[in-house]
């Protein structure tokens, strides 16, 4: 509603940057605001639309002063982009001269068809925020700010591009409205196709929407999406290539091996299930070499299997239910990582039988370069042992004990000194930068984890006048590890390994001085401790 017929206008013009885009708009009438305005509110939002005056100073029961200095702000969110601001003043007040409004123009005699003096401020392009100042003596009494805005155009999913197979495409958008569309290049109109649901692209196609305003019957900017449906041609590949790094990243492959699909892992902001063959291979302990988890910590109680994994990257449309648990083939998309071996799917596997797997246990030592596959030997005194510590696979799901928890260093290493590191074992593995490692205290921990290869080594650029230090470095796990781990689950606290790995507790004997057994200790006399790890220990108790 116009309170007064005879007013002037001042109007900012600003230049739109979207072709075919018009403008809806919001009215802020001074008369509906009196109430806030004499609470000396400052700032209304008219959403998108965000109106704030520098000062309030009421005029008129419907007016406000709008005087020398004085500012008005005008800021829209949500993507939007301001078009045009029309500041009403009645006619009576001080007149604005040329100047009034810094940075503005003032077209003499130039009269609108309702006889309003026209202002008009030229802009490069739309924008999201502008200040009006008033720069003279005069004082104006405003009654209504009109300010209309361009609205941006619907969104496309999956986004437009190259695709290697049919595409179901949907166009959304926040704004109320009725999206149309057209798919033969012309521009969409109120007598195009009205949007209902998604839209089948079999074939490339050149799809371009725009939304209308039922009520100001404007349209938002048009969108074009182009999508190109190429022939698929993807390389038959076997787990082995794409372990071994034969198979370039980029490249579309379809695993021919059937795969177990075994957990899933929300890894960043990315969905993955962590996937493996069924490669049946054990491993075989060279003669004259112990392994370790089996014969020391009696915990890897059958052979190591020696898998080959992969991460499968669903993306948002590949649902996991059909995937995790069972056998799947067909497994095609596109390798995006060598290192650790990823495939972003682009079609869902085929499902088939249901299916359990176990994991492979591990200390820090089978992480130490130095340890795996029997190279190092272990001196404790002036005995040799020569250890068996298998070499974990890039993205094997695996069950790692004995790992002490370092808070300052945030690192794992393995606990020293005592019966239970009684051959001076090391090993050293730090978490994935993915991982939020907060929940961790100073402790050991026994845990599952996705095994990543980490990154290798590289220094840092050398910093000079023009080039700014790097917040990090890349970095590699650690001088004697080349692996990272992404926790899985819940971690289990405990204190030592035979705790750990054995769960068992030590057995104690007594005895007298004269050698004879003890049903409990009589003082003096002689403890005799056997320990789960096969050591013995013996204690004079006085």
């Amino acid at each position: 509603m116009i309170v007064n017929l005879k007013r002037v206008m001042l109007l900012l013009v600003l230049v739109q940057i979207a072709v075919a885009a018009s403008a809806w708009r919001v009215d802020f009438e001074v008369a509906d605001y009196m109430d806030s305005i004499a609470n000396k509110k400052l700032t209304w939002v008219l959403n998108p639309i965000e109106i704030t005056f520098s000062s309030l100073n009421k005029a008129t029961t419907s007016s406000l002063n709008f005087g020398k200095g004085n500012t008005i702000t005008i800021k829209s969110s949500q993507g939007c982009r301001i078009n045009t601001v029309f500041i009403y003043y009645d006619e009576s007040s001080s007149a604005l001269t040329e100047g009034a409004v810094e940075g503005s123009s003032f077209y003499d005699g130039t009269k609108t068809q309702d006889n309003y003096t026209r202002w008009k401020q030229q802009k490069a392009n739309s924008v999201t925020e502008e200040t009006l100042t008033n720069t003279t003596n005069n004082t104006v009494q405003i009654n209504k700010i009109t300010v209309s805005y361009y609205v941006p155009g619907p969104t496309f999913t999956p986004p437009a591009g190259k695709y290697s197979g049919a595409q179901t495409v949907t166009i959304s958008t926040p704004w109320e409205g009725t999206i149309y569309y057209t798919t033969d290049g012309t521009e969409p109109s109120k007598k195009s196709t009205a949007y209902e649901g998604p839209i089948s692209v079999s074939e490339s196609m050149t799809i371009k929407a725009t939304l209308r305003d039922p009520q100001s019957m404007t349209y938002s900017d048009t969108i074009t999406a182009v999508y190109e449906i190429v022939e698929k041609t993807s390389m038959d590949v076997t787990m082995d290539e794409v372990v071994a790094g034969s198979v370039e990243a980029g490249t579309e492959v379809m695993v021919t091996d059937t795969l177990v699909g075994v957990q899933l892992v929300q890894y960043g902001e990315q969905n993955l299930v962590v996937a493996r063959d069924l490669h049946e291979e054990e491993v075989t302990i060279p003669e004259g070499m112990t392994d370790y988890m089996r014969e020391l910590a009696k915990k890897q109680t059958t052979a190591w299997n020696r898998n080959r994994w992969l991460l499968l990257d669903l993306g948002k449309d590949i649902d996991e239910r059909d995937i995790v648990g069972h056998k799947i083939t067909g497994v095609t998309g596109i390798l995006t990582d060598v290192t650790n071996p990823t495939i972003q799917l682009t079609a869902a596997p085929v499902s088939g039988d249901e299916i359990t797997t176990s994991t492979n246990h591990y200390i820090l030592a089978n992480f130490n370069d130095a340890y795996q596959n029997g190279t190092g030997t272990v001196t404790a005194g002036n005995e040799s042992h020569n250890f068996y510590f298998v070499t974990p696979t890039p993205c094997e799901i695996a069950t790692i004990h004995w790992a002490q928890w370092n808070a300052s260093t945030k690192t794992f290493t393995i606990p020293t000194g005592g019966q239970n590191n009684a051959y001076n074992l090391e090993g050293t593995l730090t978490v994935d930068d993915n991982y939020n490692t907060s929940n961790l205290s100073d402790g050991v921990y026994t845990f599952d984890a996705l095994v990543l290869r980490a990154p290798a080594t590289t220094s840092a650029p050398a910093v000079t006048s023009t080039t700014a230090q790097p917040t990090a470095a890349p970095h590699r796990a650690s001088a004697t590890s080349s692996y990272n781990v992404y926790i899985l689950g819940t971690l289990s606290s405990a204190t030592s390994i035979t705790d750990v790995i054995t769960r068992a507790t030590p057995t104690e004997l007594y005895l007298d001085l004269q050698g004879r057994t003890l049903r409990s200790p009589i003082l003096p006399c002689l403890r005799i401790t056997h320990h789960p790890d096969g050591h013995t220990t013996k204690t004079l108790l006085r």
